[in-house]
């Protein structure tokens, strides 16, 4: 999710913000929401190609207005991915993992009708990755904690608003526990950072 793609994604947020600024000074509907996002990634399987992918995050967030546009809530996201390598002429070189995320922690940010930018603290995140080859299976589980900061533009839709999202999510993990054994920190942490375009809903009530 590091590709150009993302960074035009960033400027058309922008551009869409500056073009709707009057109706960005308008008050939220009401002070309790619930919200949703949604990104579905796949790679289509050539005839050529032998590896196939595909990648999905959703959320569930709960929030309220305690100031003028500006909110605090929860947010809690899953995400799942696979990738599957097949059809080579040596077992060893095919492969699969398949890995999911579970991450939840407080929300804080500002929102109006036209754009939203909210920083999710994720005060505990758990990455489970199963791994196959010729040699055998693993299943690595490791935890720890992230953040991630979403910038948006909407647009009504019914009793919401609804548009792009741009997030950038950071991700540090501190301890692994390897085919069942009893977790361990390790050294050094796993980091990981994605920046990821999706769809967000807002409903208001």
């Amino acid at each position: 999710m590091k590709s150009n793609p993302s960074y035009i994604f960033v400027v058309l947020l922008l551009a869409l913000g500056l073009c709707d600024s009057a109706r960005a000074q308008e008050a939220l509907p009401t002070n309790f929401s619930l919200g949703t996002s949604l990104l579905y990634y796949t790679t289509l399987r050539s005839r050529n190609s032998r590896e196939e992918k595909t990648f999905v995050v959703g959320d569930l967030r709960a929030s309220y207005q305690f100031a003028p546009n500006w909110i605090a809530g929860l947010i809690y996201q899953s995400e799942e991915y696979n990738t599957k390598n097949s059809g080579f002429a040596s077992p060893s070189d095919n492969n699969s993992a398949r890995g999911t995320r579970i991450s939840w922690g407080p929300s804080v940010g500002y929102m109006t009708p036209s754009y939203h930018v909210i920083f999710h603290y994720h005060y505990q995140s758990q990455l489970k990755l199963n791994t196959s080859n010729s040699t055998g299976a693993t299943k690595s589980d490791y935890k720890g904690n992230g953040m991630q900061l979403d910038v948006g533009y909407k647009i009504p839709l019914w009793k919401g608003l609804i548009g792009p999202q741009l997030s950038y999510k950071n991700y540090t993990y501190t301890s692994l526990s390897t085919n069942g054994a009893a977790a361990a920190s390790i050294s050094p942490k796993l980091k990981e950072s994605n920046l990821e375009p999706s769809l967000v809903f807002f409903y208001f009530f």
